[in-house]
Order: structure tokens, then C-alpha cells, then sequence
């Protein structure tokens, strides 16, 4: 049994902020089969309690929503990316913004569970920064690093992107819940394929790329 928050993108492409109140599913053995859990927009609330955060500051703006064709845009405007995890979801969310950093060559500046998988990435890189939650003084710390040290956001952009495209620029994923959710990542012969509605494939264990 649980709780979290995640953003989700709604057919038209718009992101929601959701939260999610989940429980596992077990059967008579008591293994688990599976999870059942009901999602809530809270999109709307969220906005409302930053705004109120907000509220006197001029350096600070919020967008609406922004079309994928211009995605790379929105990220690359940013001189350093700040990414957040809240304590307890280790192991079951990885925050996909940093990838999306990674990619336009942006340092990372990361506040959660130093376990997790986005902590590791950035620690062992030297991408950024990485701290727990309410180490506010850490963080200001690192924010002032950067807003006085373009070198030093320079190189740790330059490492990012390297990373990025040496181990990140994968071409399928697959995420479907067996048991509980688990992601599949392999590489495709052929570079890649587009699977469309109705599409068979298969998926095995087997290291070599695939074709089908």
C-alpha cells in the first residue's frame, strides 16, 4: 500500500500532476500478483500551492503547457536543471527529467534518496549536485557555484552529454507490469522500429540485438 505523485501526459500530449493511492494484490499462497490503484488530478492544486510560494518574487515564471516539437528548447533554456524525489520512492520511480538534462548538456542538481538511481548517476559522473531533502543550505551552495562558475557548469554539461550519448541513447523501451512494474531496455539490429497499434513482437532475455 502507498501513495505517490508522478506527471503523467494526457492523450493530447499536456502533462497532469497526479497522485496515485495504489495496493498490492496477492493471491491465496499470499504472493503477489500484481497492484490496483486509483490516480487523482491534482494539477490544478499544485499549481496553486507554487504560485502561493511564489508570490512576490519577480524572477520567477510559470508556462503553460509547451509542444513536444519545441521540447528541446524549453530544456536547453535552462542553465542547470533541478530534479527532486521524495524519500521512500527510491526503487519505485526514476525521475525522467534527467535524461532530458542529460541530453542538451545541462548540469544536474538532484534532492532525494542518495540510493536512488538518479543520485548514482549524478555522484559517479560528477554531473551536478546531489543532496537530501532539506539540506537547503547544500543546495543554495551549489546554486551559487554555478551562477558564479560558468566553467563550472560548462564541463559538467560537456560530461552529461557524453554520458547521454555513450549509455543512454537507447532505442526501445518497453514498460509493461508483469508481477509489478518492470522496465525492459534492448537494442534493436536495424536501429530501430516503430511499433504501432496492433503491432506483434516478441521479448526475450537474450543480449544480442534484435530484429523483430
Amino acid at each position: 500500500p502507498g501513495r505517490y505523485e508522478a506527471r503523467l501526459p494526457r492523450p493530447d500530449g499536456t502533462l497532469v500532476h497526479g497522485a496515485c493511492v495504489a495496493t498490492a494484490l496477492f493471491d491465496d499462497r499470499g504472493a503477489r500478483v500484481g497492484s490496483v490503484g486509483v490516480w487523482t488530478d491534482i494539477t490544478s492544486r499544485r499549481r496553486a500551492e507554487a504560485e502561493q510560494l511564489a508570490r512576490g518574487f519577480t524572477n520567477v515564471r510559470f508556462l503553460g503547457y509547451q509542444p513536444y516539437e519545441t521540447l528541446g528548447h524549453s530544456l536547453a533554456a535552462a542553465d542547470v536543471h533541478l530534479i527532486s524525489l521524495r524519500v521512500g520512492l527510491d526503487g519505485l520511480l526514476v525521475p525522467s527529467k534527467l535524461y532530458g538534462a542529460l541530453a542538451t548538456a545541462r548540469p544536474v542538481m538532484f534532492v532525494g534518496p542518495s540510493q536512488c538511481e538518479a543520485a548514482r548517476v549524478i555522484s559517479e559522473n560528477n554531473l551536478g549536485w546531489q543532496g537530501r531533502p532539506g539540506d537547503a543550505e547544500g543546495l543554495a551552495r551549489a546554486i551559487e557555484t554555478a551562477a558564479t562558475s560558468p566553467a563550472w557548469c560548462a564541463e559538467r554539461g560537456r560530461r552529461a552529454r557524453a554520458l547521454f550519448e555513450a549509455e543512454l541513447d537507447r532505442p526501445t523501451t518497453i514498460l509493461f507490469d508483469l508481477q509489478g512494474p518492470k522496465l525492459r531496455v534492448g537494442k534493436i539490429g536495424g536501429g530501430s522500429v516503430m511499433v504501432e497499434t496492433g503491432s506483434r513482437f516478441i521479448l526475450d532475455r537474450s543480449s544480442e540485438p534484435g530484429d523483430e
